[in-house]
């Protein structure tokens, strides 16, 4: 078809030509919005499961506050906890007749409290409680926890000196990489 030089406008080919461009440039950025969006999105999720574990490692320091380290057990990835429940009027400390317990399980940590029955447990007011191994892992963990953090990877509760607890925990990054995270708790006198 010969073009009419006094008629203005675009032939078939050409709009057919720009047309495919265009298509082909929405396509592109299309294709980059939804990466970047769904990037974005997982990052919000990271920083989600982030502030979870903060919260999750502030209430089982905020627990061993409440407690010294005679009323503290741990296992592994299970800590138990008498906290104080007040002082007596002879300068005696009073304990709490129940254990907050967290530990991991699931890809979550998880925390319950429980009672001196449902521990299997004697739990007294004059003395705090040092659970042994044996005890620690029959505590009935999976009946009626609320979870408090997930997905974690890891959660560890050590030792590190006379005075001092560390529980490490582990997230995954959106990129492959873990996200450490450890508290040192020094358990009052």
């Amino acid at each position: 078809m010969i073009k009419d030089s006094k008629k203005p406008g675009f032939t078939v080919v050409e709009i057919l030509i720009a047309s495919g461009l265009l298509l082909t440039l929405l396509s592109l950025l299309g294709f980059l919005f939804r990466n970047n969006i769904k990037a974005g999105l997982q990052y919000a999720d990271f920083a989600l499961q982030q502030k979870r574990l903060a919260i999750a490692l502030e209430r089982v320091a905020e627990a061993t506050r409440r407690s010294t380290l005679a009323g503290i057990s741990h296992k592994g990835n299970v800590i138990a906890i008498q906290p104080r429940k007040t002082v007596g009027n002879d300068g005696k400390i009073v304990w709490s007749e129940h254990l907050e317990v967290f530990w991991y399980a699931g890809s979550a940590v998880w925390y319950r409290n429980l009672n001196s029955s449902q521990a299997g447990v004697a739990l007294s007011a004059s003395e705090p409680v040092q659970l042994t191994d044996d005890e620690l892992s029959r505590l009935p963990l999976e009946e009626g926890g609320a979870r408090l953090a997930f997905p974690v990877s890891s959660f560890q509760v050590s030792v590190l000196s006379d005075q001092e607890l560390g529980i490490e925990a582990t997230l995954e990054r959106p990129n492959g990489f873990p996200f450490f995270r450890q508290i040192v708790l020094g358990a009052p006198e």
